[in-house]
């Protein structure tokens, strides 16, 4: 990273159209602290702040070649951070008042590992979290037809309205089961929700997934990423073929292509190229052209 500092900023936007990671880790390095103080500025909290600050680093990411003048980079990505903390107090205080707007903190479930725990708290890894053992006896204990609605939802994936269908009740029925089930496990276990849409599908779950994989682009540490990366490519392959499931493959695949012992080769590659084709990811192509050309 040290081979990094004295280049300006231009420099490493450039670095990083041409498929250099690190040139952008640098960029993180070099701004991160005036983008979450600006974020923290807007919502004067700093979970809010470090959301919107990631966030911002992500689009900056994504619609980095739309900057027309690299050299002004770090004003660009704090006014993104700007707009992002916006829109996430405004959402904030939309959310009613029994739920609550921070991640877990301070959360000791008699000394277990609380990591698995964020189920239902509208983060990414829903379906993850889900999976922990004791998480199921939890939910076990809630009484059957809210169980049966929280399982539906949450371990199979159903959407609300598909609940409903299944179980031939109304689509409000169901939305109350879920949200008391949710109200039920926060105050006999300790769970603390944020916020969290029961209507989303599967597809966007699973897109919620990527986006939080991709957020690994901007942490200086890469350890622990092969766990998470390999869960969420499974969601991913998991769901049914369509040009949105492409689309994510390929921001999934070109990352393990970066980090993954094994995975820089030609085979990988032109899987992640067929898939950036297929699901109309421009800015994977961005990083596979360059690549392709250094070949010939």
């Amino acid at each position: 990273m040290n081979r990094y500092q004295d280049k300006k900023d231009n420099v490493l936007v450039e670095m990083t159209l041409l498929g250099d990671s690190e040139a952008f880790d640098a960029l993180v390095l070099r701004h991160q602290n005036a983008v979450k103080g600006t974020a923290y500025k807007v919502t004067g909290n700093s979970f809010s702040a470090e959301d919107a600050s990631q966030d911002a680093f992500v689009s900056a990411w994504v619609n980095l070649a739309s900057l027309k003048d690299p050299s002004l980079f770090g004003s660009w990505v704090c006014s993104i951070a700007k707009n992002r903390a916006k829109s996430l107090v405004t959402h904030y205080r939309s959310v009613t008042a029994d739920i609550s707007l921070h991640l877990l903190e301070n959360l000791d479930l008699d000394g277990e590992d609380a990591s698995g725990l964020d189920a239902l708290t509208g983060v990414v890894g829903v379906a993850e979290a889900m999976r922990d053992e004791q998480l199921h006896l939890y939910v076990d204990a809630l009484s059957d037809k809210i169980r049966e609605a929280i399982e539906m939802h949450y371990f199979k994936g159903l959407s609300v309205a598909e609940i409903a269908a299944k179980l031939s009740v109304p689509v409000g029925t169901v939305k109350w089961r879920l949200c008391e089930g949710r109200k039920q496990l926060r105050k006999e276990y300790g769970m603390i929700e944020k916020e969290y849409d029961e209507n989303k599908t599967l597809v966007q779950r699973v897109r919620e997934q990527v986006e939080h994989l991709k957020l690994w682009r901007i942490k200086n540490d890469k350890t622990g990423f092969e766990p998470e990366y390999r869960a969420v490519l499974s969601s991913v392959e998991s769901l049914e073929e369509s040009g949105e499931k492409q689309h994510m493959l390929a921001d999934v695949l070109i990352l393990g292509y970066w980090w993954l012992p094994g995975q820089a080769n030609d085979e990988v590659l032109a899987k992640i190229k067929a898939s950036a084709i297929e699901g109309h990811n421009e800015s994977v192509m961005q990083c596979v052209i360059p690549k392709e050309y250094a070949k010939y």
